[in-house]
């Protein structure tokens, strides 16, 4: 076994022994223990033969520190705002205070392609994409890795920029690009030297404030669906690797010009979409779907007051079917703040325009417990069982039989009397014995209550349904004006 791997070696450094020195594998190669690779693949950071220095430089790439690095500046008339974004709105959109105190000019837009998506120690980054404001628009500089020896040194630089930023705005870059970047640091043992900056992430913000009018949150459905700047013949990202990989493999530097061009895209459309959603949070609206999003937001981020008047805005001007969600979200986030006879006026035009049942229960809860008035929580829940299916049936069945129960008591004592109840309620309000039904199961479906009601709700209103009443059923009035069921002998 150990011949055949020597022999192995043997060809594949042209019949030379290998030095036998000492290292972190038990190994050392120099370059000249290897045989001539294809273009790309030196052993050290410094240029050599396998770079196309030429060709890098006819793409605008000029060696700086050990680093390929290209600089170009985005005309502003992309929809970039001049200056970038001010700190209040930094800081609103991250929900962190010490955005606040951070300068635009010390914020970098950062941006990663890499050979592949998957992540972890066998996804390389081999172009680094980094803008920045300036009056006249954006600053991008691209910095390539040229040859995969040279990986050390590229992230080295990486990591120092990180460390002097004040903050970095990614695309989805708090769960690949900076993950990735830790990754290759900790490979090339620079970990120690991770000093991320404030992070603001435009991805999570997109999904809260646009994800309803997205089919996907990508950056280009970003662009072509809010943006209004789709791209054209822009090369596809799941092509990109492949891009780099003929590079490496045949020095075709021809081949990186489209993926220079994808990248400084991405970095002008993270500034084109910093600057939306800065308006959005100062609320200029651009759809009127979009009030219920920015409503969450501004309750995400405490601001109590101006996601109440936008939550009633989403609810008045939002079209079907979002008016009858940003109508329940507010009546919702009333509830939580302790508005609740506020909450209760959103809850009581839910049900009277939508029968909703969420809002007849809330309108239920309500009348019992602040109002007081158990007849209003009654004929609620009479009229939502009705509508309820089996599985919420049973709470508002549950509900009828307490409220008879309280109601009966309160005419009881009225009267004078202590007992539970009336003679015609006395079945539904008494205690069931061991091994009965639940009391309040006369009023589910296929109860001996809730068919009599049923029965006389359709004498009512002959086209609420077609069902007859049972054989050797008859339906009385009640003393307080509702049902009960008589049994024929």
């Amino acid at each position: 076994m150990s011949q055949d791997l020597a022999g192995r070696m043997r060809q594949l450094t042209g019949g030379r022994a290998l030095a036998r020195g000492r290292s972190a594998a038990g190994l050392s190669l120099s370059a000249g223990d290897l045989p001539a690779g294809p273009a790309g693949y030196g052993l050290s950071g410094a240029a050599s033969e396998a770079v196309p220095v030429e060709a890098l430089a006819k793409l605008g790439f000029q060696r700086e520190a050990g680093i390929f690095t290209r600089r170009l500046r985005v005309d502003p008339t992309w929809g970039v705002q001049a200056g970038g974004p001010s700190p209040s709105e930094l800081a609103l959109l991250a929900g962190d205070l010490g955005w606040g105190a951070v300068e635009p000019e010390a914020v970098w837009l950062f941006d990663t392609e890499t050979t592949g998506l998957a992540g972890g120690t066998g996804t390389i980054p081999f172009l680094y994409g980094w803008g920045r404001w300036r009056p006249e628009g954006i600053d991008v500089e691209q910095w390539l890795l040229a040859d995969l020896g040279a990986e050390r040194e590229l992230v080295e630089r990486a990591l120092d920029r990180l460390a002097t930023a004040d903050g970095i705005v990614t695309f989805n870059g708090a769960a690949y690009d900076l993950p990735l970047l830790h990754t290759r640091a900790i490979l090339e043992r620079l970990d120690g030297s991770w000093r991320p900056p404030l992070h603001l992430d435009l991805l999570p913000l997109v999904r809260r404030l646009f994800g309803h009018r997205l089919d996907r949150c990508t950056l280009s459905e970003v662009e072509r669906g809010l943006l209004g700047t789709p791209r054209h013949d822009d090369l596809p990202g799941a092509q990109v690797p492949e891009r780099y990989r003929r590079y490496l493999r045949d020095g075709d530097a021809q081949g990186l010009a489209a993926v220079l061009v994808h990248n400084a895209t991405d970095i002008a459309a993270l500034a084109h979409l910093l600057g939306l959603l800065g308006r959005q949070a100062r609320g200029q609206v651009q759809d009127p779907t979009d009030h219920l999003g920015l409503a969450r937001f501004y309750e995400a981020r405490g601001a109590t007051g101006s996601a109440r008047h936008t939550y009633a805005t989403a609810a008045r001007v939002s079209p079907p079917p979002l008016d009858r969600a940003s109508a329940r979200y507010h009546a919702r986030f009333l509830r939580r703040q302790g508005r609740r006879a506020e909450a209760a006026e959103v809850w009581r035009r839910l049900w009277e325009r939508w029968h909703d049942l969420e809002a007849a229960e809330a309108l239920c809860i309500d009348a019992e417990r602040r109002v007081g008035d158990l007849e209003m929580a009654l004929r609620v829940s009479e009229e939502a069982i009705a509508l309820a299916p089996p599985q919420l049936a049973d709470r508002f069945a549950r509900r009828i039989w307490r409220l008879d129960r309280r109601l009966a008591r309160r005419a009881a004592a009225r009267r004078g009397r202590s007992g539970a109840g009336s003679a015609t309620r006395g079945a539904i309000g008494a205690d069931p014995p061991a091994g009965e039904p639940a009391p309040w199961s006369v009023w589910l479906p296929g109860g001996t209550a809730y068919e009599a009601w049923q029965a006389a709700r359709r004498r009512r209103h002959p086209a609420a349904g077609r069902r007859r009443p049972a054989s050797g059923e008859d339906v009385q009035a009640a003393p307080e004006g509702r049902t009960t069921l008589c049994l024929s002998a």
